[in-house]
């Protein structure tokens, strides 16, 4: 009986060496990989007011000098990823019937940033009517006639 419990006790010291150096190898293999030097934007890019994603939306990754890096088109659900080089960028979103919004962002290597457009609408300017051309001084006259009646029914 007494030489199984020492085998017993060798064969459990043996496993416990065993796992812990296997846990330094582990734990050593983190300063052997190679550092990334890469990280990764992911943009959403959605209507101003809605959760709706914009179809047709293009998104520019540029340089901080305006280079152009890569174009990127979002996804049905609005979402688009690039991974890129560590350092600053600009984004550039553009599409049909909103105005465009830029952003910029800094990419940390082996992280993600992400980057939400809310888009608005683009508001076209009322046309003039035909024949007549617009007078920019118009609204302002409109005002002043109406403050000079309120006025003159007042009594001043």
């Amino acid at each position: 009986m007494r030489g199984s419990v020492s085998s017993i006790q060798s064969l459990v010291g043996i496993l416990a060496g065993i796992s812990s150096i296997a846990g330094a190898v582990y734990s050593a293999m983190q300063y052997v990989k190679p550092v990334p030097t890469v990280g990764e934007i992911v943009t959403v890019v959605r209507a101003a007011g809605s959760d709706q994603p914009v179809s047709g939306a293009t998104v520019e990754v540029l340089t901080p000098a305006n280079a152009l890096v890569a174009t990127l088109t979002p996804a049905p659900d609005g979402q688009a990823r690039q991974a890129l080089k560590e350092g600053l960028y600009r984004l550039r979103v553009t599409a049909p019937r909103f105005d465009a919004q830029a952003r910029a962002v800094e990419v940390q290597a082996g992280a993600s940033a992400e980057i939400r457009f809310a888009l608005a609408q683009h508001v076209d300017p009322p046309a003039p009517t035909a024949g007549r051309k617009a007078d920019p001084a118009a609204p302002v006259a409109k005002t002043v006639s109406a403050t000079r009646r309120f006025f003159r029914r007042l009594g001043f």
